[in-house]
């Protein structure tokens, strides 16, 4: 009977390889990446967001962002969201306006960003730092 079982047990490992051999927690251990939070308007490094509710006040909310991700401002904007501006800080940043994330190559370091074509800001669904 053992030396069934032995067969067995040396096929299936045969068949899966040496992975099967190593604990699933340890297998799967990578870095953890910090995920895009919101912190204090504190530091330049930021992301700092200005924005207004549907019939609000332009530049009349901001909000303050550090580490990659992503936030979606539906959940800020019971009514809807619209950018007015906002500095990237030490980030490469894209905004989600119409459906898309934009620019393509998203928005440099250090930069100020305003839309001088819409002085009332551009629908704001979410922002992503990379």
């Amino acid at each position: 009977m053992r030396s069934k079982l032995s067969k067995v047990l040396l096929a299936v490992l045969m068949t899966v390889g040496p992975a099967a051999l190593v604990p699933a927690a340890t297998a799967s251990a990578a870095p953890a990446r910090p995920a895009m939070s919101m912190v204090d308007c504190t530091q330049n490094d930021f992301l700092w967001v200005y924005y207004h509710e549907t019939n609000g006040d332009p530049n009349d909310n901001h909000l303050c962002f550090a580490n990659a991700g992503t936030i979606d401002f539906t959940y800020y904007c019971k009514w809807g969201c619209w950018l007015d501006q906002f500095y990237t800080g030490n980030n490469v940043v894209q905004y989600k306006a119409d459906d898309r994330w934009q620019p393509a190559g998203g928005v440099a370091k250090n930069v100020h960003f305003t839309f001088p074509n819409h002085p009332g800001g551009v629908d704001l669904q979410a922002m992503r730092i990379f």
